[in-house]
Formats: C-alpha cells, sequence, structure tokens
C-alpha cells in the first residue's frame, strides 16, 4: 500500500472515530428530567462523558481536516507541475512554506 492509500486509510479512520463519538456524546447528554432543583433553588446536573465525547470528536475531525488539506495543498503544487505551468521556486516555497514540517509524508 502506497502513502496515499494509508493516509486515505488513516483519515477515514479518524472520521469513523469522530463520528462515533459524536453519536455517543449525543446519547449520553444530559437531559431535561435528570435535572434536579435543590433546596436554594438551584439546578444540579449529574455527571456525564458527554463532554469528553464531544472534544474527543472534535479533537479527530480536526486532525483528519489537517492531514487532507496539507495532502491536497501538497497535490496542488504537484498538478501546477503536471500542468506545465511555470512558477518561480521562491513563489512556491512562500505559498507553501506551512507545509516543512510535514511535507516528507506527503510526497507524491
Amino acid at each position: 500500500m502506497d502513502k496515499m492509500g494509508i493516509l486515505c486509510f488513516v483519515v477515514a479512520l479518524l472520521e469513523m472515530i469522530s463520528a462515533g463519538a459524536g453519536f455517543a456524546a449525543e446519547v449520553t447528554r444530559v437531559k431535561a428530567s435528570q435535572v434536579k432543583l435543590d433546596s436554594f433553588r438551584q439546578c444540579s446536573y449529574p455527571q456525564s462523558p458527554a463532554l469528553l465525547f464531544s472534544i474527543i470528536s472534535a479533537a479527530t475531525i480536526l486532525m483528519a481536516q489537517i492531514i487532507i488539506n496539507a495532502l491536497l495543498d501538497k497535490l496542488h503544487v504537484s498538478l501546477w507541475a503536471l500542468l506545465g505551468v511555470k512558477r518561480q521556486n521562491s513563489e512556491i516555497k512562500t505559498e507553501y512554506k506551512h507545509l516543512n514540517i510535514i511535507s516528507p509524508l506527503f510526497e507524491v
């Protein structure tokens, strides 16, 4: 399996984890019938893992989005070369300098 296939698999796995955690957060949220009023008319909410599930969901979808954006940016540079459009190296380096950290992962 080449690097592109591995990255697509990782992105799909992250998206499935995000969807599962999002559904789990929705199922475990506090319902209105579970909220109690104490003697001082203050609401007391029971503990729920919904916040943890929602944070996991947001973090995994963020990681998947970063991978997709970095991969598409790297492909965009390669597509310009395939189309025969001549661009200055300095122009490409300044436009895509944020990819220098992870660019070895996205060699196409």
